[in-house]
């Protein structure tokens, strides 16, 4: 029969596992969002590069690609966002599931 501390232990390596699982999630989506981004700033570049020519036409520029180069920078903030979470949630998932593992063994082997 497992013993509380075991129990514990084995309860943490499964938290673990799932908090590297839902960070391998996260940091797929934030690739995927990277290349989005990256794709939609290069299109607004090709816009804007015609009226950069001259600097009295460099507004007009601005003027149309204003709403989506915004909608660049806040998918830019999330991004950077999801790759902190993601970040935490996989040295987090690290230690839980070496915390876990310490906390089974010290289960197992101790003098009862």
């Amino acid at each position: 029969m497992f013993k509380s501390k075991q129990m514990t232990g084995l309860l943490l390596v499964v938290v673990g596992v799932a908090m590297l699982c839902i960070s391998y999630y996260i940091h797929t989506q934030v690739v995927e969002g990277q290349g989005q981004i990256r794709a939609g700033q290069e299109k607004v570049d090709m816009v804007k590069r015609p009226f950069s020519l001259s600097p009295a036409s460099k507004p007009i520029g601005n003027v149309i690609t204003g709403s989506a180069q915004s909608q660049i920078d806040e998918g830019r903030g999330k991004v950077a966002y999801y790759e902190m979470v993601a970040k935490y949630l996989q040295i987090g998932g690290v230690i839980a599931i070496i915390l876990g593992i310490g906390l089974w063994l010290f289960g197992l082997f101790k003098k009862r």
